[in-house]
């Protein structure tokens, strides 16, 4: 009857399971990979181009793409000043913090953001002291502030759809990856600090994670 599994279908809710579980264990080894043995100068400048170039690319190009398909079919854009000013203090803001974010990674992880060069030991201080991956926070609050700039709300649509696709999907691969990676110091770090709203004191490792 509706609602119950037959012997083939629990076999095949099994296999599913396992199909995903291989998934999930097997995907992250072969987008993540650790960082070569480099000195600090070199690491900072990778994550700085790479930044410049994700920024370009995601933060200028598409954004203003979106606004200008808006004006083509009569949408409109809000052309509010006051907007506006809160577009680049956000923007800004969120900007220093995803460089912030980025140095950190680049000094203290001995790698990058980008996940090809990722780095090789687990990040624990600023502002991965209070939450886990606070260039996910930075990148919605640039999104949201480009949006303000150009008073469009394809913008904010773009931004919002790009955060779900992270949280969604390469979320949990990342995590994957990391508890691989770092084992019990992840699993306690993780345990420590939250995702999303970030703690007021910064995370201290337990003495048996120094």
């Amino acid at each position: 009857s509706a609602g119950q599994f037959t012997p083939r279908s629990r076999c095949s809710h099994r296999c599913s399971c396992s199909s995903l579980l291989r998934l999930r264990l097997t995907v992250p080894t072969r987008l993540f990979r650790r960082a070569s043995t480099a000195s600090t100068a070199w690491n900072v400048a990778k994550t700085m181009i790479q930044t410049a170039v994700l920024w370009a690319l995601a933060l200028a190009l598409v954004p203003l793409l979106i606004a200008h398909l808006e004006e083509r079919v009569g949408f409109g854009l809000i052309q509010q000043p006051s907007l506006r000013i809160a577009g680049s203090v956000l923007l800004l803001t969120s900007s220093s913090g995803g460089i912030w974010s980025g140095y950190m990674l680049a000094k203290h992880g001995g790698g990058t953001p980008l996940p090809l060069d990722a780095t090789r030991h687990l990040v624990i201080r600023g502002p991965y002291g209070h939450v886990r991956n606070p260039m996910v926070l930075t990148a919605l609050g640039q999104g949201i502030g480009i949006a303000l700039l150009l008073g469009s709300v394809g913008v904010i649509a773009y931004t919002l759809a790009g955060v779900t696709f992270w949280n969604l999907v390469l979320r949990p691969l990342e995590e994957a990856d990391l508890a691989a990676h770092f084992g019990r110091e992840y699993d306690h770090y993780r345990r420590g600090v939250p995702y999303w709203i970030p703690r007021w004191t910064p995370y201290r490792a337990s003495p048996r994670h120094d």
